[in-house]
C-alpha cells in the first residue's frame, strides 16, 4: 500500500513575508537617515546665523570705535591707524548681508520699493570710508559730517545686534535658533536702520 505523500508547502508566503520585512526595514533605514540629514542641515543653518550674528557685532562695535578714532585723531599718525582699524572692521562686515539674508529667508516679508539691501549699504560706507582723509590736512567739513553721519547709524546698529542673546555654540543653540525667533525681528529692524539715510556714499565718491 503506497504511503500517501505530504502535500509540499508553498515557498511564496515566507518569501514574500521576508521581502515585505527588508523592504520596511529599509524605508525605516531611510527616512532615519533622511531625518538625521535634515537635522544636520538646520543644525548647520542655525551654526550659520549665530555666527553670523557674533561677527556682525564685532565689525559694528571695531567700526564704530574706529570712526570716532577717525574724528577725534589730531595728527596724521592717529589718522593713518584709525583708517587701519576701519579696513580691518570690514573683514567682518559680510556678516551683516548673512545675518540679514537669512532672517530674509526665513521669514520673507515685503519691502519698500527702492530699499537697498545690507550689502549695498555695507559697500556705499566702505567706499566712502577709503575715499575719506587721504590728506595731510585737518579733516574737511564735509568729512566730519560724513563720519558723523556714519558715527550715528553704527551707534543705532549696536542696540538691536546686542540684544542678539545667544552666548554659546551649541547643538540646541543652532537648532533653536533656526527654528526663528527674536533675531528675524533683530535682522529687519537693522535693515531699516540701513535705510533711514536716502544717499549713503560719500559725495564724488563713485562705485
Amino acid at each position: 500500500m503506497n504511503e500517501q505523500q505530504a502535500p509540499k508547502r508553498s515557498m511564496f508566503a515566507p518569501i514574500v513575508l521576508v521581502l515585505l520585512v527588508m523592504s520596511m526595514t529599509g524605508n525605516v533605514l531611510l527616512y532615519s537617515q533622511k531625518l538625521h540629514t535634515d537635522l544636520s542641515k538646520r543644525e548647520e543653518r542655525g551654526e550659520r546665523i549665530i555666527m553670523s550674528a557674533w561677527d556682525s557685532k564685532l565689525h559694528i562695535d571695531s567700526l564704530l570705535e574706529q570712526v570716532t578714532r577717525l574724528l577725534e585723531s589730531t595728527d596724521v599718525k592717529e589718522r593713518i591707524e584709525a583708517k587701519q582699524g576701519i579696513g580691518f572692521a570690514f573683514q567682518k562686515s559680510s556678516a551683516i548681508s548673512a545675518f540679514v539674508e537669512e532672517a530674509q529667508a526665513k521669514e520673507p516679508r515685503e519691502t519698500a520699493g527702492g530699499q537697498r539691501d545690507a550689502s549695498a549699504f555695507i559697500s556705499d560706507i566702505e567706499l566712502s570710508l577709503r575715499s575719506i582723509a587721504n590728506h595731510e590736512d585737518a579733516l574737511t567739513a564735509e568729512e566730519r559730517a560724513y563720519l558723523t553721519l556714519v558715527k550715528d547709524i553704527y551707534t543705532k546698529l549696536q542696540e538691536p545686534i546686542h540684544r542678539f542673546s545667544v552666548t554659546e555654540l551649541t547643538e540646541q543653540n543652532a537648532l533653536t535658533t533656526e527654528n526663528g525667533g527674536q533675531w528675524i525681528e533683530l535682522a529687519y529692524s537693522m535693515l531699516s536702520i540701513m535705510n533711514e539715510q536716502e544717499e549713503m556714499l560719500y559725495d564724488g565718491v563713485n562705485q
